[in-house]
C-alpha cells in the first residue's frame, strides 16, 4: 500500500477517534469535512453553520467578556478547521487516478498556474499560504500536491495550520462585529417585518424559549445572507473559469 494512503488512514483514524471521544466537537468536525470533500461542489458549511452559530452565541451571551466568548467558540472552530482540511484530501488522492495528462485543459487556467507555481516552489509553505484565506480554488492545490509527490503529512499539516489561521481571523471578525449590539441592531433595523421584533427580543433576552426561537430565526437569516453571498461568489467564479477555459 502507498505510504501516503497509509498515513491518511492512520491520521484519519486518530482524528476520528479523538472526536468520537469528544462527541460535542464531532458535529463540527463532520460539518467541516462536508464543506470541502465535494471537490468544488461542496457547500460552504462555514458560512451556513459555523459563522451563524458564532453570531448567535455572541448575541445570547452578550454579558460575557470578549475573551470568554472567544474561548467558548474556539474548540468548535478548531474542529471545523480540521474537518475542512481532511475534506481536502479528496483532491489530493484524485490526482493518483486522474493524472495531469488526462485533464490538460486545466493547464490553461491562470489560477491553476499560480497555484502550481506556489505549491511546487514552496511546498508546505505554499500550501499554508493557499489555505489561509477563503480560496475557492484550493482543490487545485490538493491535486497538484498529490501529482508532484508532496507527502500527505506535509500537505495535511500545512493545510490544517492555514485553515486554523483563516478560521480564527474569521471568528474574531464575527465576534467583534456582533459583540457590539449597535452593529447588530443596525442590520436588524433594515429587515422588514421581523427586524424590530428581534431587537426587542434581544433587549429582553433572559433565556426563555420564545426569545430563543426568535434568535434562531435571526441565525437562519444570517445563514441566508451567507448563502446568498456565497452563490454570488460561485457565479462569479464560474464566469471567470469559463473565460479562462475558452
Amino acid at each position: 500500500m502507498n505510504k501516503n494512503i497509509k498515513d491518511f488512514i492512520i491520521f484519519f483514524f486518530l482524528l476520528t477517534t479523538f472526536f468520537l471521544i469528544n462527541i460535542n466537537l464531532l458535529y463540527w468536525y463532520l460539518i467541516g469535512i462536508l464543506g470541502t470533500i465535494g471537490i468544488g461542489f461542496g457547500l460552504s458549511t462555514g458560512a451556513l453553520f459555523l459563522f451563524p452559530d458564532i453570531a448567535k452565541t455572541t448575541i445570547i451571551n452578550k454579558d460575557n467578556s470578549f475573551n470568554e466568548l472567544f474561548i467558548e467558540v474556539l474548540p468548535r472552530s478548531i474542529a471545523f478547521s480540521i474537518g475542512s482540511s481532511m475534506g481536502e484530501t479528496s483532491a489530493y488522492f484524485l490526482s493518483y487516478y486522474y493524472p495531469l495528462n488526462k485533464i490538460k485543459i486545466i493547464e490553461n487556467n491562470y489560477l491553476y498556474k499560480c497555484t502550481k507555481r506556489l505549491t511546487q516552489k514552496y511546498r508546505g509553505y505554499g500550501i499554508f499560504l493557499l489555505s489561509c484565506w477563503p480560496n475557492m480554488t484550493f482543490d487545485a492545490c490538493g491535486y497538484i500536491s498529490g501529482q508532484f509527490n508532496i507527502s500527505y503529512l506535509e500537505f495535511i499539516i500545512a493545510t490544517i495550520l492555514g485553515k486554523l489561521f483563516k478560521t480564527i481571523l474569521q471568528i474574531l471578525f464575527i465576534l467583534n462585529f456582533f459583540y457590539s449590539q449597535e452593529n447588530t441592531k443596525k442590520i436588524l433595523n433594515k429587515i422588514p417585518y421581523i427586524g424590530n421584533k428581534i431587537i426587542i427580543s434581544l433587549n429582553n433576552y433572559n433565556g426563555d424559549e420564545e426569545t430563543i426561537n426568535v434568535i434562531y430565526i435571526f441565525q437562519y437569516f444570517i445563514m441566508g445572507i451567507f448563502l446568498f453571498l456565497g452563490l454570488i461568489k460561485i457565479k462569479q467564479f464560474l464566469i471567470k473559469k469559463n473565460s479562462f477555459l475558452n
